[in-house]
């Protein structure tokens, strides 16, 4: 009994060993008990349970069905969406100075809210916006912001004013739309508009309107306007203290103007009597609504209130600012050549004003700096020791390197995959530059290991998407993107990391456009002009027309993602020999969620000319009338080509 004992332990031993032996080969950096581990999900939601069904249930049923799910639309807002909720605020411009305060002071009220934070965040001017937000059915207020957003410019440096002339029309327009929109379904609104607007452009006979300074101090994610906000980003971000602004310039603070809002949202709310008359009477029926006399009014009058002009605002000086500043970070005073004047130091604040000043620093202590061990974003770029590849990636990590400078809050990880035959360094091949050696993240695979995967597979090419597949399943991001060693990222991309731009039940993508070599430092000229996001439905309500829709299929490996739950439920890409429309079937599975999926665009990918070889690998054909029968039909890939342990490679 004791010898077949000792045989049981030993032969557990040996499989535990071989497991490890394993481990290492994959990449020695993870622990087995992180190589092993289920990818990490945190939600548990009405969203989820409804929405995330791809079982047998739907096998053999045509999977068009959205339109049946219309009211799971507000899923792609928040995938924690309170659908029993009788009330919800939604924000226009909420990653303004004044919408990163506000939507503070909203959590901490624990109220329901809703951000629509820019542009590339949803793009007003597209329909699928105001489609999601009809399929809100509780009572709604709408927070305008929009006019505070200003663009990233090179430029920043040498302008305070709001925006360039061609930002403000488009802020116009945008504010044109919500007032439409919420006309029609009498949802009340307060606008906030800068003093250095032609105000009355901008009022309703239905609005609440405030006028505030220009000049505002607070958190913001563009802090190269004005040299208060440039002194308080260096000193937080860097630690260290080179320009001192003594002006007579003075600011109001972004927490006074949210606190205003905040407490007429809550007079609003309070007044549950006629909130809730106002629910009964248009939310279920607002389209068939015209009666232009029954708006409801936060007040019985329209109202446009200065808040400078009142009194209600109070401004600071730019030297009093400082003040406060040096008291919170005196580290970014040591050992520099700025002295602060007696004079200076003789300022002296009311209690109440110095924590007032002193929550506007914090604020992006708190809630701007990224956390460098939890992105925001992944994204995973697979690269093989072949010189045409490396030539291509080296002048793709540079062009990121000078890109990244502009966004010094960015939330990213850059996840190489990187496999030698010869098991060379990849440090000794790629020089990745020192702003960006803190967000990047190496994955080795040992010739051993992808020599294994040939077998597996059955191919002797590059084994693309189990190494993406690889790369994913060690992403940290909540959202995970994968892309091309010869591709760099849309201009978009970078703000969205930095801001959290994306949103789930988004199919998130760019369209190719190709460049030479010589020519890539021209992305920086038109970069600007194409930080925007379109958005649209992805649509398979034409049956068999889905094949035509470019969005899902044409080049979509060169920059294709969602959040990590879509990764999780789907198994990521197939893992077979096959290479060619791989990643247009990743696109096609997106669609057979029960609600609508989002197509959000985001232009200006740069595909790196060169020698094509895509074609000559193997294919897998999409066009084929069996083919489209089954993703007619509700098959997910997953179903027909199992990979239970994607990620590893599938190697047993």
């Amino acid at each position: 009994m004791i010898k077949i004992q000792l045989v049981h332990v030993f032969t557990f031993f040996l499989a535990l060993s071989s497991v490890l032996l394993y481990a290492s080969w994959i990449n020695p950096k993870y622990h087995l008990l992180i190589q092993t581990k289920e990818f990490s999900t945190e939600y548990d939601s009405t969203c989820l349970l409804r929405m995330t069904d791809l079982s047998e249930a739907f096998h053999y049923k045509k999977h068009f069905i959205h339109d049946t799910y219309n009211e799971l639309m507000p899923c792609i807002f928040d995938l924690n969406y309170n659908f029993t909720a009788n009330n919800y605020i939604i924000v226009f411009g909420s990653n303004s100075q004044i919408g990163i305060q506000l939507i503070n002071i909203l959590k901490e009220k624990k109220l329901n809210f809703i951000e629509i934070k820019d542009n590339i965040h949803f793009n007003i001017k597209n329909k699928p916006l105001f489609e999601i937000i009809d399929n809100m059915h509780c009572c709604l207020m709408f927070i305008d912001l929009n006019l505070l957003n200003r663009k990233k410019t090179q430029n920043d440096d040498h302008s305070d004013h709001i925006g360039s002339h061609e930002q403000i029309m488009t802020s116009t327009n945008e504010s044109r739309i919500i007032d439409v929109y919420a006309e029609r379904r009498k949802i009340p609104l307060i606008r906030v508009i800068p003093d250095t607007f032609n105000v009355s452009k901008y009022l309703t006979n239905f609005s609440y309107s405030l006028i505030i300074p220009s000049n505002i101090f607070g958190p913001e994610y563009n802090p190269q306007n004005n040299c208060i906000q440039k002194a308080l980003y260096n000193c937080i971000i860097n630690n260290s203290f080179n320009q001192f602004c003594n002006t007579d310039k003075h600011y109001c603070l972004a927490s006074d103007i949210a606190l205003f809002i905040y407490k007429g949202i809550d007079d609003y709310l309070n007044n549950r009597a006629l909130f809730h008359q106002y629910q009964m009477k248009y939310t279920n029926n607002f389209q068939n609504s015209n009666n232009q006399s029954s708006y409801f009014h936060m007040n019985s009058d329209f109202k446009v209130i200065n808040l400078l002009k009142q009194n209600i605002l109070k401004m600071y000086q730019e030297r009093k600012l400082f003040s406060v500043l040096k008291d919170i970070c005196p580290n970014c005073f040591l050992n520099n050549t700025f002295i602060i004047s007696q004079n200076d130091e003789k300022i002296r604040f009311k209690k109440k004003e110095c924590e007032a000043i002193s929550k506007n620093i914090l604020t992006i202590t708190n809630n701007l700096l990224p956390n460098l061990s939890k992105p925001y974003v992944s994204h995973v770029t697979t690269l093989s020791n072949l010189q045409r590849v490396l030539r291509c990636y080296q002048i793709n990590v540079n062009m990121i390197g000078q890109i990244m400078a502009l966004y010094p809050l960015i939330s990213v990880e850059f996840i190489i995959v990187f496999s030698s035959l010869k098991d060379e360094n990849f440090d000794d091949l790629i020089k990745i530059p020192n702003i960006l050696k803190k967000y990047y993240n190496c994955v080795k695979i040992s010739s051993i290991t992808q020599q294994m995967i040939h077998h597996k597979v059955a191919s002797e090419f590059f084994p693309e998407y189990v190494f993406r597949n690889i790369g994913v399943k060690r992403a940290r991001g909540e959202y995970i993107i994968c892309g091309s060693s010869d591709v760099l990222m849309p201009p978009a991309f970078f703000m969205a990391a930095e801001q959290k731009l994306f949103s789930p039940l988004s199919y998130i993508r760019s369209i190719r456009e190709n460049v030479e070599p010589k020519e890539i430092q021209k992305v920086l000229v038109d970069f600007n002009d194409l930080l925007s996001t379109e958005i649209f439905w992805a649509d398979t309500n034409h049956g068999f027309q889905l094949m035509a829709n470019s969005l899902l299929s044409n080049a979509c490996g060169d920059f294709q993602g969602c959040h990590r739950l879509m990764w999780n439920i789907l198994h990521a890409y197939i893992e077979n020999n096959m290479i060619y429309h791989v990643d247009s079937i990743f696109g096609f599975d997106l669609t057979l969620f029960n609600a609508k999926i989002l197509i959000r665009y985001l232009p200006g990918e740069k595909h790196i000319n060169h020698i094509k070889i895509s074609t000559k690998t193997p294919h897998l054909n999409i066009y084929t009338l069996n083919s489209r029968a089954l993703i007619y039909n509700g098959f997910n890939s997953k179903d027909i080509m199992k990979r239970r342990f994607w990620g590893y490679g599938e190697i047993t």
